[in-house]
Protein backbone atom coordinates (compact mmCIF):
# COMPACT_ATOMS: atom_id res chain seq x y z
CA UNK A 1 0.00 0.00 0.00
CA UNK A 2 1.26 3.18 -0.82
CA UNK A 3 2.68 5.83 2.27
CA UNK A 4 -0.31 7.65 3.52
CA UNK A 5 -0.55 11.45 2.23
CA UNK A 6 0.68 14.06 5.02
CA UNK A 7 -1.66 16.20 4.83
CA UNK A 8 -4.86 13.68 5.02
CA UNK A 9 -2.87 12.56 8.11
CA UNK A 10 -2.57 15.86 10.21
CA UNK A 11 -6.37 16.90 8.56
CA UNK A 12 -7.76 13.72 10.16
CA UNK A 13 -5.62 14.66 13.52
CA UNK A 14 -7.29 17.86 14.09
CA UNK A 15 -10.68 16.35 13.41
CA UNK A 16 -10.18 13.57 16.07
CA UNK A 17 -9.02 16.35 18.10
CA UNK A 18 -12.01 18.80 17.71
CA UNK A 19 -14.69 15.58 17.69
CA UNK A 20 -13.01 14.39 21.40
CA UNK A 21 -13.15 17.81 22.79
CA UNK A 22 -16.46 18.49 21.31
CA UNK A 23 -18.04 15.54 23.17
CA UNK A 24 -16.00 16.71 26.30
CA UNK A 25 -19.60 19.12 26.37
CA UNK A 26 -21.79 16.66 26.93
CA UNK A 27 -20.00 14.17 29.06
CA UNK A 28 -19.09 16.81 31.65
CA UNK A 29 -22.83 17.40 32.11
CA UNK A 30 -25.87 15.87 34.45
CA UNK A 31 -23.28 13.65 36.51
CA UNK A 32 -23.52 15.93 39.88
CA UNK A 33 -23.41 12.81 42.16
CA UNK A 34 -24.46 8.85 42.03
CA UNK A 35 -28.30 9.48 42.17
CA UNK A 36 -28.27 11.95 38.74
CA UNK A 37 -26.19 8.98 37.00
CA UNK A 38 -29.00 6.57 37.68
CA UNK A 39 -31.93 8.44 36.19
CA UNK A 40 -30.26 9.16 32.91
CA UNK A 41 -28.56 5.54 32.08
CA UNK A 42 -28.74 2.80 35.56
CA UNK A 43 -25.89 1.00 33.79
CA UNK A 44 -23.57 3.47 34.57
CA UNK A 45 -24.77 3.84 38.36
CA UNK A 46 -24.10 0.02 38.03
CA UNK A 47 -20.50 1.06 36.78
CA UNK A 48 -19.38 3.78 38.92
CA UNK A 49 -20.87 1.10 41.88
CA UNK A 50 -17.94 -1.63 40.48
CA UNK A 51 -15.72 0.90 39.80
CA UNK A 52 -15.77 2.30 43.34
CA UNK A 53 -15.54 -1.38 44.75
CA UNK A 54 -12.42 -2.00 43.11
CA UNK A 55 -10.07 0.99 43.55
CA UNK A 56 -11.28 1.54 47.07
CA UNK A 57 -8.31 1.13 49.32
CA UNK A 58 -7.79 -1.97 51.45
CA UNK A 59 -6.17 -3.32 54.15
CA UNK A 60 -3.35 -4.63 52.39
CA UNK A 61 -1.58 -4.89 48.46
CA UNK A 62 -2.72 -8.44 48.12
CA UNK A 63 -6.17 -7.23 49.27
CA UNK A 64 -6.59 -4.37 46.84
CA UNK A 65 -5.39 -6.69 44.09
CA UNK A 66 -8.10 -9.16 44.96
CA UNK A 67 -11.05 -6.90 45.19
CA UNK A 68 -9.46 -5.27 41.91
CA UNK A 69 -9.88 -8.53 39.82
CA UNK A 70 -12.68 -10.46 41.72
CA UNK A 71 -15.17 -7.15 41.06
CA UNK A 72 -18.06 -9.49 41.63
CA UNK A 73 -20.44 -7.75 38.68
CA UNK A 74 -19.80 -9.91 35.83
CA UNK A 75 -22.23 -8.66 33.39
CA UNK A 76 -19.46 -7.12 31.46
CA UNK A 77 -15.81 -8.58 31.11
CA UNK A 78 -12.49 -7.90 33.35
CA UNK A 79 -11.27 -5.81 30.38
CA UNK A 80 -13.64 -3.24 30.45
CA UNK A 81 -13.99 -3.07 34.43
CA UNK A 82 -10.03 -3.23 34.90
CA UNK A 83 -9.32 -0.47 31.78
CA UNK A 84 -12.19 1.65 33.61
CA UNK A 85 -10.73 0.87 37.26
CA UNK A 86 -6.82 2.12 35.77
CA UNK A 87 -8.12 5.28 34.75
CA UNK A 88 -10.18 5.90 38.05
CA UNK A 89 -7.32 5.10 40.37
CA UNK A 90 -5.40 8.38 39.71
CA UNK A 91 -8.80 10.44 40.66
CA UNK A 92 -9.01 8.16 43.95
CA UNK A 93 -5.29 8.76 44.61
CA UNK A 94 -5.73 12.93 44.18
CA UNK A 95 -8.78 12.45 46.35
CA UNK A 96 -11.20 13.27 43.85
CA UNK A 97 -13.38 10.36 43.32
CA UNK A 98 -16.75 12.17 44.85
CA UNK A 99 -15.61 14.43 42.54
CA UNK A 100 -18.67 12.38 39.86
CA UNK A 101 -18.61 15.24 37.17
CA UNK A 102 -14.70 14.83 36.58
CA UNK A 103 -14.95 10.73 37.47
CA UNK A 104 -17.30 10.43 34.67
CA UNK A 105 -15.81 13.15 32.32
CA UNK A 106 -12.92 11.12 32.29
CA UNK A 107 -14.35 7.56 31.94
CA UNK A 108 -16.88 8.65 28.89
CA UNK A 109 -14.05 10.33 27.15
CA UNK A 110 -11.23 7.53 28.04
CA UNK A 111 -13.82 4.57 27.17
CA UNK A 112 -16.46 5.31 24.86
CA UNK A 113 -15.07 8.58 22.53
CA UNK A 114 -11.47 7.24 22.31
CA UNK A 115 -12.38 4.11 21.24
CA UNK A 116 -14.83 5.25 18.19
CA UNK A 117 -12.47 7.83 17.91
CA UNK A 118 -9.56 4.82 17.39
CA UNK A 119 -12.00 2.52 15.31
CA UNK A 120 -12.65 4.66 12.77
CA UNK A 121 -9.35 5.10 12.52
CA UNK A 122 -8.30 2.15 11.84
CA UNK A 123 -11.36 1.40 9.11
CA UNK A 124 -10.46 4.41 7.36
CA UNK A 125 -6.72 3.09 7.23
CA UNK A 126 -7.82 -0.12 5.92
CA UNK A 127 -9.69 1.11 3.29
CA UNK A 128 -8.00 4.09 2.12
CA UNK A 129 -4.35 3.81 3.67
CA UNK A 130 -5.08 7.86 4.33
CA UNK A 131 -4.18 8.46 1.05
CA UNK A 132 -6.65 10.28 -0.56
CA UNK A 133 -9.56 13.03 -0.14
CA UNK A 134 -11.61 10.00 0.59
CA UNK A 135 -9.75 9.04 3.80
CA UNK A 136 -11.80 12.16 5.13
CA UNK A 137 -15.02 11.95 3.58
CA UNK A 138 -15.29 8.07 4.91
CA UNK A 139 -14.03 9.41 8.49
CA UNK A 140 -17.01 12.04 9.09
CA UNK A 141 -19.43 10.26 7.37
CA UNK A 142 -18.64 6.96 9.75
CA UNK A 143 -18.95 10.10 12.47
CA UNK A 144 -22.46 11.59 11.95
CA UNK A 145 -24.02 8.25 12.17
CA UNK A 146 -25.99 9.17 15.21
CA UNK A 147 -25.21 5.68 16.52
CA UNK A 148 -21.77 6.90 16.84
CA UNK A 149 -22.42 10.19 18.26
CA UNK A 150 -24.82 8.03 20.90
CA UNK A 151 -22.44 5.37 21.93
CA UNK A 152 -19.86 8.77 22.86
CA UNK A 153 -22.24 9.94 25.67
CA UNK A 154 -22.36 7.76 27.90
CA UNK A 155 -19.93 5.03 29.80
CA UNK A 156 -20.15 1.12 28.22
CA UNK A 157 -18.08 -1.55 27.17
CA UNK A 158 -19.98 -1.06 23.68
CA UNK A 159 -17.04 1.41 22.31
CA UNK A 160 -14.40 -1.01 23.97
CA UNK A 161 -15.93 -3.80 21.99
CA UNK A 162 -16.12 -2.14 18.46
CA UNK A 163 -12.87 -1.25 18.77
CA UNK A 164 -11.73 -4.65 19.61
CA UNK A 165 -13.92 -6.12 16.85
CA UNK A 166 -11.93 -3.60 14.05
CA UNK A 167 -8.87 -4.46 15.51
CA UNK A 168 -9.77 -8.29 14.64
CA UNK A 169 -10.42 -7.51 11.43
CA UNK A 170 -7.06 -5.26 11.15
CA UNK A 171 -5.50 -8.14 11.92
CA UNK A 172 -6.67 -10.66 9.29
CA UNK A 173 -6.75 -8.34 6.97
CA UNK A 174 -2.62 -7.56 7.67
CA UNK A 175 -2.53 -11.33 7.52
CA UNK A 176 -3.93 -11.37 3.98
CA UNK A 177 -4.57 -14.63 3.98
CA UNK A 178 -0.58 -16.19 4.93
CA UNK A 179 -2.22 -17.33 8.79
CA UNK A 180 0.74 -16.11 10.43
CA UNK A 181 1.32 -14.25 13.16
CA UNK A 182 -1.48 -11.16 12.31
CA UNK A 183 -4.06 -13.83 11.77
CA UNK A 184 -2.43 -15.16 15.74
CA UNK A 185 -2.71 -11.85 16.99
CA UNK A 186 -6.41 -11.98 15.38
CA UNK A 187 -7.10 -14.86 18.08
CA UNK A 188 -5.42 -13.35 20.74
CA UNK A 189 -7.89 -10.00 20.39
CA UNK A 190 -10.79 -11.70 19.73
CA UNK A 191 -10.22 -13.51 22.85
CA UNK A 192 -10.41 -10.42 24.53
CA UNK A 193 -13.20 -9.34 23.10
CA UNK A 194 -15.18 -12.34 24.21
CA UNK A 195 -13.88 -11.81 27.89
CA UNK A 196 -15.30 -8.13 27.59
CA UNK A 197 -18.42 -9.06 25.73
CA UNK A 198 -19.29 -12.19 24.36
CA UNK A 199 -19.99 -11.18 20.23
CA UNK A 200 -16.37 -12.26 19.71
CA UNK A 201 -17.96 -15.51 19.23
CA UNK A 202 -19.41 -14.50 16.50
CA UNK A 203 -16.00 -14.43 14.22
CA UNK A 204 -17.04 -18.21 13.80
CA UNK A 205 -18.11 -17.53 9.98
CA UNK A 206 -15.22 -15.16 8.79
CA UNK A 207 -12.45 -17.82 10.55
CA UNK A 208 -14.18 -20.22 8.53
CA UNK A 209 -14.44 -18.44 5.53
CA UNK A 210 -10.70 -17.10 5.54
CA UNK A 211 -9.52 -21.07 6.02
CA UNK A 212 -11.77 -22.01 3.28
CA UNK A 213 -10.86 -19.28 1.14
CA UNK A 214 -6.83 -20.85 2.09
CA UNK A 215 -7.97 -23.88 1.08
CA UNK A 216 -9.42 -23.14 -2.25
CA UNK A 217 -6.20 -20.84 -2.98
CA UNK A 218 -3.67 -23.75 -2.05
CA UNK A 219 -2.49 -21.61 0.67
CA UNK A 220 -3.67 -24.30 2.97
CA UNK A 221 -4.35 -28.01 2.61
CA UNK A 222 -7.39 -29.42 4.56
CA UNK A 223 -5.80 -30.70 6.77
CA UNK A 224 -3.49 -27.37 7.53
CA UNK A 225 -6.66 -25.47 7.69
CA UNK A 226 -8.34 -27.77 10.75
CA UNK A 227 -4.93 -27.46 12.26
CA UNK A 228 -5.09 -23.62 11.89
CA UNK A 229 -8.62 -23.04 13.09
CA UNK A 230 -7.44 -25.36 16.33
CA UNK A 231 -4.45 -23.03 16.67
CA UNK A 232 -6.87 -20.14 16.61
CA UNK A 233 -9.14 -21.35 19.13
CA UNK A 234 -6.53 -22.31 21.26
CA UNK A 235 -4.93 -19.03 21.39
CA UNK A 236 -8.26 -17.54 21.79
CA UNK A 237 -9.32 -19.40 24.70
CA UNK A 238 -6.18 -18.88 26.17
CA UNK A 239 -6.42 -15.09 25.61
CA UNK A 240 -9.82 -15.31 27.33
CA UNK A 241 -9.10 -16.57 30.58
CA UNK A 242 -5.74 -14.07 31.03
CA UNK A 243 -8.21 -11.17 30.09
CA UNK A 244 -10.63 -12.41 32.62
CA UNK A 245 -8.07 -13.77 35.55
CA UNK A 246 -11.21 -13.73 38.13
CA UNK A 247 -12.09 -17.31 36.59
CA UNK A 248 -8.84 -18.57 38.61
CA UNK A 249 -11.15 -18.07 41.08
CA UNK A 250 -13.80 -20.88 41.60
CA UNK A 251 -16.95 -18.82 43.35
CA UNK A 252 -15.59 -15.85 40.82
CA UNK A 253 -16.17 -18.23 38.16
CA UNK A 254 -19.47 -19.83 39.23
CA UNK A 255 -21.24 -16.20 39.67
CA UNK A 256 -19.94 -15.49 36.18
CA UNK A 257 -21.25 -18.76 34.25
CA UNK A 258 -24.29 -17.69 36.09
CA UNK A 259 -24.24 -14.35 35.12
CA UNK A 260 -23.96 -15.25 31.44
CA UNK A 261 -26.42 -17.82 31.60
CA UNK A 262 -29.04 -15.02 33.25
CA UNK A 263 -27.54 -12.58 30.92
CA UNK A 264 -28.42 -14.17 27.48
CA UNK A 265 -31.75 -15.21 28.74
CA UNK A 266 -32.74 -11.73 29.31
CA UNK A 267 -31.16 -10.01 26.53
CA UNK A 268 -32.94 -12.94 24.09
CA UNK A 269 -36.70 -12.68 26.00
CA UNK A 270 -36.69 -9.34 27.95
CA UNK A 271 -36.34 -8.13 31.50
CA UNK A 272 -39.46 -9.05 33.48
CA UNK A 273 -41.46 -8.49 30.62
CA UNK A 274 -40.77 -10.06 26.95
CA UNK A 275 -39.43 -7.59 24.33
CA UNK A 276 -40.54 -8.17 20.50
CA UNK A 277 -37.90 -9.37 18.42
CA UNK A 278 -37.58 -9.50 14.65
CA UNK A 279 -36.77 -6.40 12.15
CA UNK A 280 -40.38 -5.06 12.36
CA UNK A 281 -39.66 -4.14 16.08
CA UNK A 282 -36.55 -3.12 15.02
CA UNK A 283 -36.83 -0.86 12.57
CA UNK A 284 -37.69 2.61 14.19
CA UNK A 285 -34.71 2.11 16.58
CA UNK A 286 -32.63 0.79 13.30
CA UNK A 287 -33.60 3.80 11.67
CA UNK A 288 -33.22 6.55 14.48
CA UNK A 289 -29.76 5.21 15.00
CA UNK A 290 -28.30 4.48 11.25
CA UNK A 291 -30.30 6.22 8.48
CA UNK A 292 -33.04 6.03 6.42
CA UNK A 293 -33.42 2.38 4.03
CA UNK A 294 -31.78 3.17 1.01
CA UNK A 295 -28.60 4.25 3.20
CA UNK A 296 -28.38 0.99 4.70
CA UNK A 297 -29.59 -0.75 1.86
CA UNK A 298 -26.75 1.35 -0.11
CA UNK A 299 -24.30 0.21 2.27
CA UNK A 300 -24.97 -3.65 1.60
CA UNK A 301 -24.90 -3.21 -2.19
CA UNK A 302 -21.74 -1.39 -2.34
CA UNK A 303 -19.90 -3.89 0.05
CA UNK A 304 -21.10 -6.52 -2.36
CA UNK A 305 -19.79 -4.60 -5.16
CA UNK A 306 -16.82 -4.35 -3.59
CA UNK A 307 -16.02 -7.97 -3.53
CA UNK A 308 -16.81 -8.29 -7.47
CA UNK A 309 -14.69 -5.17 -8.74
CA UNK A 310 -12.43 -3.74 -5.47
CA UNK A 311 -8.70 -5.94 -5.96
CA UNK A 312 -8.71 -5.97 -2.67
CA UNK A 313 -11.47 -8.75 -2.07
CA UNK A 314 -10.38 -9.21 1.68
CA UNK A 315 -11.79 -6.24 3.48
CA UNK A 316 -15.71 -6.38 1.86
CA UNK A 317 -15.12 -10.38 2.88
CA UNK A 318 -14.24 -9.44 6.37
CA UNK A 319 -17.17 -6.84 7.18
CA UNK A 320 -19.57 -8.90 5.00
CA UNK A 321 -18.45 -12.55 7.24
CA UNK A 322 -18.57 -10.52 10.27
CA UNK A 323 -22.12 -8.26 10.09
CA UNK A 324 -24.03 -11.13 8.63
CA UNK A 325 -24.25 -13.66 11.86
CA UNK A 326 -24.30 -11.03 14.42
CA UNK A 327 -27.05 -9.15 12.25
CA UNK A 328 -29.33 -12.27 12.15
CA UNK A 329 -28.46 -12.68 15.86
CA UNK A 330 -30.22 -9.52 16.32
CA UNK A 331 -33.02 -9.59 14.00
CA UNK A 332 -34.39 -13.50 15.40
CA UNK A 333 -33.32 -14.16 18.86
CA UNK A 334 -32.91 -10.97 20.77
CA UNK A 335 -34.40 -7.71 21.13
CA UNK A 336 -32.79 -4.65 19.00
CA UNK A 337 -30.67 -2.51 21.11
CA UNK A 338 -28.37 0.11 18.44
CA UNK A 339 -25.32 -0.51 20.65
CA UNK A 340 -25.34 -3.90 19.99
CA UNK A 341 -25.30 -3.76 16.30
CA UNK A 342 -22.59 -0.99 16.30
CA UNK A 343 -19.84 -3.37 15.72
CA UNK A 344 -21.11 -5.08 12.75
CA UNK A 345 -22.51 -2.57 11.04
CA UNK A 346 -20.12 0.20 11.19
CA UNK A 347 -17.25 -1.53 9.24
CA UNK A 348 -19.71 -2.67 6.94
CA UNK A 349 -20.47 1.32 6.39
CA UNK A 350 -16.88 1.59 5.91
CA UNK A 351 -17.31 0.26 2.75
CA UNK A 352 -19.15 2.77 1.37
CA UNK A 353 -15.80 4.58 0.59
CA UNK A 354 -16.32 3.09 -3.55
CA UNK A 355 -19.06 5.48 -4.25
CA UNK A 356 -15.92 7.94 -3.78
CA UNK A 357 -14.07 8.14 -7.16
CA UNK A 358 -10.29 7.78 -6.73
CA UNK A 359 -8.10 10.13 -7.81
CA UNK A 360 -7.01 11.26 -10.17
CA UNK A 361 -11.11 12.31 -10.05
CA UNK A 362 -10.73 13.28 -14.64
CA UNK A 363 -9.69 9.72 -15.61
CA UNK A 364 -12.66 8.45 -17.85
CA UNK A 365 -14.93 6.62 -16.91
CA UNK A 366 -17.94 3.98 -18.35
CA UNK A 367 -21.84 5.88 -18.83
CA UNK A 368 -23.45 3.99 -16.47
CA UNK A 369 -21.39 4.65 -13.65
CA UNK A 370 -21.20 8.13 -14.69
CA UNK A 371 -24.64 8.62 -13.83
CA UNK A 372 -24.58 5.70 -10.91
CA UNK A 373 -21.81 7.62 -8.89
CA UNK A 374 -23.21 10.71 -8.57
CA UNK A 375 -26.90 9.28 -7.53
CA UNK A 376 -25.08 7.39 -4.78
CA UNK A 377 -22.77 10.33 -3.71
CA UNK A 378 -26.36 12.47 -3.76
CA UNK A 379 -27.82 9.79 -1.35
CA UNK A 380 -25.39 9.77 0.74
CA UNK A 381 -25.18 13.65 1.36
CA UNK A 382 -28.65 13.40 2.03
CA UNK A 383 -28.51 11.03 4.44
CA UNK A 384 -25.46 12.79 5.54
CA UNK A 385 -28.01 16.05 6.05
CA UNK A 386 -30.30 14.51 7.93
CA UNK A 387 -28.21 13.02 9.74
CA UNK A 388 -26.47 16.04 11.13
CA UNK A 389 -29.66 17.62 12.01
CA UNK A 390 -30.07 14.76 14.25
CA UNK A 391 -26.60 14.45 15.70
CA UNK A 392 -26.79 18.40 16.81
CA UNK A 393 -29.79 18.14 18.62
CA UNK A 394 -29.37 14.79 20.24
CA UNK A 395 -25.77 16.56 21.39
CA UNK A 396 -27.73 19.78 22.83
CA UNK A 397 -30.07 17.40 24.61
CA UNK A 398 -27.34 15.38 25.91
CA UNK A 399 -25.74 18.68 27.12
CA UNK A 400 -28.96 20.16 28.67
CA UNK A 401 -30.77 17.29 29.78
CA UNK A 402 -30.73 18.37 33.44
CA UNK A 403 -32.40 21.40 32.51
CA UNK A 404 -35.91 21.31 33.71
CA UNK A 405 -35.95 17.26 34.09
CA UNK A 406 -39.42 15.99 35.88
CA UNK A 407 -37.20 13.78 38.17
CA UNK A 408 -35.59 16.85 39.32
CA UNK A 409 -38.10 18.64 39.87
CA UNK A 410 -40.16 15.57 41.22
CA UNK A 411 -36.84 15.72 44.14
CA UNK A 412 -37.15 19.41 44.72
CA UNK A 413 -41.54 19.28 45.11
CA UNK A 414 -40.83 15.93 47.33
CA UNK A 415 -37.85 17.07 49.49
CA UNK A 416 -40.22 20.17 50.07
CA UNK A 417 -43.27 18.14 51.04
CA UNK A 418 -41.29 15.51 53.29
CA UNK A 419 -39.83 18.80 55.24
CA UNK A 420 -41.84 18.23 58.22
CA UNK A 421 -39.60 14.78 58.54
CA UNK A 422 -36.34 16.48 58.26
CA UNK A 423 -33.85 14.90 60.67
CA UNK A 424 -35.19 11.76 60.96
CA UNK A 425 -34.44 8.04 60.79
CA UNK A 426 -36.48 7.27 57.73
CA UNK A 427 -36.33 4.27 55.08
CA UNK A 428 -37.36 5.43 51.62
CA UNK A 429 -37.28 2.98 48.60
CA UNK A 430 -37.93 4.94 45.05
CA UNK A 431 -38.09 3.90 41.26
CA UNK A 432 -34.84 3.54 40.16
CA UNK A 433 -35.27 6.13 37.69
CA UNK A 434 -36.19 8.77 40.34
CA UNK A 435 -33.68 11.18 41.80
CA UNK A 436 -32.88 10.65 45.39
CA UNK A 437 -29.82 11.61 46.62
CA UNK A 438 -28.63 11.67 50.15
CA UNK A 439 -30.38 13.63 52.71
CA UNK A 440 -29.44 12.74 56.46
CA UNK A 441 -30.81 10.36 58.35
CA UNK A 442 -32.33 8.65 54.96
CA UNK A 443 -32.14 4.64 54.12
CA UNK A 444 -32.56 4.44 50.31
CA UNK A 445 -33.88 1.30 48.69
CA UNK A 446 -34.40 0.79 45.29
CA UNK A 447 -34.95 -2.43 42.40
CA UNK A 448 -35.14 -3.21 38.88
CA UNK A 449 -37.72 -5.77 40.09
CA UNK A 450 -41.07 -5.82 39.62
CA UNK A 451 -42.92 -4.62 43.01
CA UNK A 452 -45.42 -6.55 45.05
CA UNK A 453 -47.30 -5.90 48.51
CA UNK A 454 -45.48 -8.84 50.38
CA UNK A 455 -41.53 -6.44 49.05
CA UNK A 456 -43.42 -2.95 50.73
CA UNK A 457 -44.23 -5.16 53.68
CA UNK A 458 -41.10 -6.79 54.36
CA UNK A 459 -39.07 -3.63 53.26
CA UNK A 460 -41.11 -1.42 56.20
CA UNK A 461 -40.75 1.39 54.16
CA UNK A 462 -41.53 5.25 55.67
CA UNK A 463 -41.80 6.78 52.63
CA UNK A 464 -42.70 5.03 49.43
CA UNK A 465 -41.39 6.76 45.60
CA UNK A 466 -43.21 5.38 42.57
CA UNK A 467 -42.60 7.05 38.69
CA UNK A 468 -45.80 6.81 36.89
CA UNK A 469 -44.20 5.83 33.69
CA UNK A 470 -43.09 2.28 35.26
CA UNK A 471 -46.34 1.59 36.35
CA UNK A 472 -47.96 2.23 33.14
CA UNK A 473 -45.45 -0.27 32.04
CA UNK A 474 -46.29 -2.98 34.35
CA UNK A 475 -50.39 -2.19 33.94
CA UNK A 476 -50.20 -2.07 30.44
CA UNK A 477 -52.60 -4.73 28.79
CA UNK A 478 -50.62 -5.49 25.48
CA UNK A 479 -47.58 -7.24 27.61
CA UNK A 480 -46.69 -9.90 28.01
CA UNK A 481 -44.25 -11.11 30.97
CA UNK A 482 -41.17 -13.65 31.07
CA UNK A 483 -43.18 -14.48 34.36
CA UNK A 484 -46.91 -14.05 34.08
CA UNK A 485 -47.82 -14.58 38.09
CA UNK A 486 -45.15 -12.82 38.67
CA UNK A 487 -46.77 -9.66 36.74
CA UNK A 488 -49.79 -10.45 38.38
CA UNK A 489 -48.51 -10.25 41.44
CA UNK A 490 -47.22 -7.40 40.42
CA UNK A 491 -50.35 -5.97 39.85
CA UNK A 492 -52.08 -6.16 42.54
CA UNK A 493 -50.03 -3.94 43.35
CA UNK A 494 -49.81 -1.37 41.03
CA UNK A 495 -53.20 -1.58 40.21
CA UNK A 496 -54.05 0.45 43.80
CA UNK A 497 -51.11 2.49 43.50
CA UNK A 498 -51.91 3.94 40.43
CA UNK A 499 -54.97 4.87 42.19
CA UNK A 500 -53.16 6.44 45.12
CA UNK A 501 -53.86 3.99 47.13
CA UNK A 502 -50.97 1.55 49.20
CA UNK A 503 -52.21 -0.35 52.15
CA UNK A 504 -50.79 1.40 55.31
CA UNK A 505 -49.73 4.72 53.31
CA UNK A 506 -51.00 8.01 52.52
CA UNK A 507 -50.35 9.71 49.39
CA UNK A 508 -48.45 13.02 50.24
CA UNK A 509 -48.23 14.33 46.87
CA UNK A 510 -47.97 13.44 42.73
CA UNK A 511 -47.16 15.29 39.77
CA UNK A 512 -47.31 14.11 36.28
CA UNK A 513 -43.90 11.94 37.11
CA UNK A 514 -44.33 10.68 40.12
CA UNK A 515 -46.16 9.46 43.62
CA UNK A 516 -44.89 10.52 46.96
CA UNK A 517 -46.53 7.84 49.35
CA UNK A 518 -46.02 8.14 53.61
CA UNK A 519 -46.23 5.52 56.35
CA UNK A 520 -49.89 6.44 58.26
CA UNK A 521 -47.95 6.42 61.74
CA UNK A 522 -46.06 9.55 60.32
CA UNK A 523 -48.72 11.91 59.25
CA UNK A 524 -49.78 12.82 62.49
CA UNK A 525 -45.98 15.19 62.40
CA UNK A 526 -47.65 16.87 59.12
CA UNK A 527 -49.64 20.27 59.65
CA UNK A 528 -53.27 19.48 60.78
CA UNK A 529 -52.59 16.02 61.62
CA UNK A 530 -52.14 14.05 58.35
CA UNK A 531 -50.16 14.11 54.98
CA UNK A 532 -52.73 13.57 52.23
CA UNK A 533 -52.85 15.72 49.77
Amino acid sequence: MPKPNRNVVWTLIVLSVFIFALFCLPNSQASKDFSMLTIFEPDEGAIYTVVDRMTYPRGTLAESIRHFIRYDFYHYGFPFFGLCSTFAYPIRWLGAFDNTPLLMLVLRQLISVLPMIGSFLLLVYMQDGFRTYRSVLLYLLLWVVPASVKNSMWLHPDGLAFLLSVLVLFCLWKDNLRFKRHFYWAAAVCGVLIATKLIGLFFFLTILTLLIWGIRDKTLTTKQAINTGLRFILVMGLAFILANPFVFHFKALKTYVFTFYKETFEVSKGYALIYPVGIKHAWPEMRESYGESFFLLLSVITSVISLKLRRDKLLPALTITWFIPLTFLFFTTTHFKYQYWLPAVMPLLSNLIVIFPIPPLKQPRPLLQRVLVPLAVGLLVLQAFLFIKQDVQMISDQTNRAQNNPALEFDRLAKAKLAPLDGQYLRVYHDYRMYVPYYQGWLLTTSFDMLNNRFIEEGNFDVIMLQHQRIRDYLNPNVTAINQAELDTAREFYRPADQGIIPGYQLLFENDFGKLFVRDALCGQFPGGHCSQ
